[in-house]
């Protein structure tokens, strides 16, 4: 299993901070509340897996994914002061554009990255058949 013990809690961290780094990314971001790990942003870059099948980012591109803040420390502003220090440091090394696919479900996720400066420029339709992804983008508007 695919999950780290927290000591100072007695807790398990969930497999959602992990997930990307079994997917070979070498890129995190972790956020700490009062010295416990609270918080996991994933980038995606060039070369690294997308959470779209069959997409890639190019060198100027970076896809923030599996973002997962732990339920004790939401409201806290870490996924701010995290996702800023990372996008950052991206923009630091040449990348132009930052991408996030959030489900239209996730009122609190949509929020936050809107907070940031993000957009929604396109829906992402994915069906999945046999293990094959088909893929259909539609303008944001649309």
């Amino acid at each position: 299993m695919l999950e780290a013990w927290r000591a100072s809690r007695k807790a398990w961290l969930p497999m959602e901070f992990f997930v990307d780094r079994t997917r070979r990314l070498h890129r995190c971001y972790l956020g700490y509340w009062n010295g416990e790990v609270a918080h996991i942003m994933w980038l995606a870059g060039t070369g690294e897996s997308s959470t779209v099948s069959d997409w890639t980012p190019s060198e100027d591109e970076i896809e923030v994914r599996d973002v997962h803040t732990l339920s004790d420390f939401r409201q806290r502003g870490i996924f701010e002061q995290v996702a800023r220090t990372a996008l950052m440091e991206a923009c630091g090394q040449g990348i132009k554009i930052a991408y996030a696919h959030v489900d239209v479900r996730n009122q609190a996720s949509l929020q936050a990255f809107a907070g940031l400066g993000f957009r929604a420029t396109h829906r992402v339709s994915i069906l999945r058949v046999l293990g094959f992804d088909r893929i259909r983008l539609t303008p944001a508007g649309d």
